[in-house]
């Protein structure tokens, strides 16, 4: 047998899975940035308790970015979107490709902006049928939006990366070698951060022409792919990596994290706009490099993995985050109604308000998240049985 099989049959071990790890550490920036501005008092208690709730909200996007490109390559390489065949494009396999891309993103997408028209009663929509119209067609980007729609300019993105993708794969299908790959990540790494380090010496607002501008999230989803190109070369050679360089990677990866922190708290913005979607380009790759290149099956842990390593519950977590990334605003707005109504709340101290808050926030995003991923399960199974 050879070493490469034997690579295959190896048991999992019980521990958490890179690309979950990721994951769920980029979506929890973002509800735990976005959660601390409905808790009132924050900044007024102790400098670290300040500092440490700020967590980058921006980076966990970048982080998203990334993963969907690492996350897709993967696919294309194990054919799974064969939307290529002997270079030559077959294009009812792209339109396969897209609608299955769309089906994904889309359900929760519209029915959260559903629920908010409808339980809200909000008449933004109507006010604004501009904006409406770039939400509901995946063109927004947070401009114009109001508190509840404008973290969905990142889904808007995402769905355009999603059009770019086998083509960015056919480029990279062109590159025969690993040190080729490397040269190529290396570039888009470096082209990434000129675009960006030239877009600081204009008058251009940075919102709107380098947080949420396509071309300047290029090299984090196209350097996702060539990340998973280089990664999945390393596995075929069975070049897994030793304690000492994944410890390196998880250090590296939790110092930008709270660099970045530090930075963010002391208001040093041209550091965290500029220089980290960079760093944090680079550290992800770097993590997964070092954790994700040995060839292990990961399946959903059982509860009784979870028991002896808690850590799974990462995991356990990782398949709804999108759902709970929808949702969390809907958390927050209804746990600040319901708190609102408690007397006493206000008079806790803000440690004791910011616990209770997130605590109950997170619990009914993972409700409703969790809901709407069965719910979206239940019916694809349908489907396929249908079929």
């Amino acid at each position: 047998m050879s070493s490469r099989s034997e690579a295959l049959l190896r048991p999992e071990h019980n521990s958490v899975n890179s690309l979950n790890f990721l994951r769920v550490a980029a979506t929890m920036f973002v509800f735990i940035l976005h959660g601390r501005s409905y808790v009132e008092g924050v900044d007024d208690g102790h400098w670290l308790f300040a500092m440490i709730t700020n967590f980058p909200a921006w980076a966990g996007v970048w982080i998203l970015f990334f993963l969907s490109g690492y996350l897709l390559c993967k696919g294309f390489l194990k054919d799974r979107y064969p939307v290529f065949e002997n270079g030559k494009l077959k294009p009812k396999q792209l339109f396969g490709f897209y609608l299955k891309r769309f089906m994904k993103i889309a359900p929760a997408y519209y029915i959260y902006l559903l629920l908010f028209v409808v339980i809200r009663a909000d008449e933004y929509f109507f006010s604004s049928p501009l904006t409406a119209l770039k939400i509901f067609t995946f063109c927004f980007n947070g401009n114009g939006g109001i508190s509840g729609v404008g973290h969905l300019w990142y889904l808007s993105l995402a769905m355009w990366f999603y059009v770019f993708a086998p083509f960015f794969y056919w480029i990279i299908s062109k590159f025969k070698t690993k040190r080729a790959l490397i040269l190529a990540f290396s570039l888009t790494v470096l082209l990434g951060g000129a675009l960006r380090g030239g877009m600081y010496y204009t008058d251009l607002p940075w919102y709107e022409y380098n947080y949420t501008f396509l071309p300047c999230n290029v090299d984090l989803f196209f350097g996702g792919m060539l990340a998973c190109a280089i990664t999945e070369r390393i596995k075929e050679n069975n070049q897994s990596k030793n304690t000492v360089v994944k410890i390196i990677s998880a250090v590296c990866f939790g110092g930008i994290f709270l660099f970045n922190t530090y930075v963010y708290w002391k208001e040093t913005y041209w550091i965290y706009q500029y220089v980290m979607p960079t760093a944090y380009l680079l550290s992800s790759a770097f993590l997964l490099w070092s954790f994700d290149s040995e060839n292990k099956k990961r399946t959903k842990p059982t509860w009784s993995e979870v028991r002896k390593n808690p850590l799974r519950l990462i995991d356990r977590f990782s398949p709804i985050t999108y759902a709970f990334y929808i949702f969390h605003i809907v958390g927050f707005h209804y746990i600040t109604s319901v708190l609102s109504l408690w007397e006493g709340y206000a008079a806790l101290s803000v440690y004791a308000r910011y616990a209770i808050f997130m605590s109950a926030s997170f619990a009914v995003a993972l409700i409703m998240g969790s809901l709407f991923t069965k719910m979206i399960s239940v019916f694809g199974a349908k489907k396929k049985a249908a079929a």
